[in-house]
């Protein structure tokens, strides 16, 4: 899958696998760089316009909201904030990513594959 481009408009190709786990919703990702796996975990989807995941990783937890369109809808940004205070995190603990664009494809030495290792 092909990306967003970076801030420096270079498009990037990341490749992660997320391996089940046997629990519905529940997924291990080993990425390089994490020092240790990230449990991953959907919280909420509605399988069409977006999904709130939990992820885990060394006792830290991060809450994200993904969108399938910005902005988000109404219905999204109130199951992720009731998410948000249900694991006591503050408004000033949300960062907003930069709104990104998406390219067709990324060369040879943009590529993160974090599968083939």
């Amino acid at each position: 899958m092909t990306g967003p481009p970076g801030k420096d408009g270079i498009c990037w190709r990341v490749r992660q696998l997320y391996r089940d786990t046997g629990v519905a919703g529940h997924f291990l990702l080993q990425a390089r760089g994490a020092r240790g796996p990230v449990d991953v975990v959907v919280g909420e989807t509605d399988y069409r316009g977006f999904a709130i995941l939990y992820l885990e990783r060394a006792r830290q937890l991060s809450v994200k909201l993904y969108a399938r369109s910005l902005p988000p809808s109404d219905a999204a940004l109130s199951a992720f904030e009731q998410r948000i205070q249900r694991v006591n995190l503050t408004e000033d603990q949300i960062l907003f990513f930069p709104k990104y664009g998406f390219c067709e494809a990324a060369d040879q030495f943009h590529v993160l594959d974090e599968v083939r290792r």
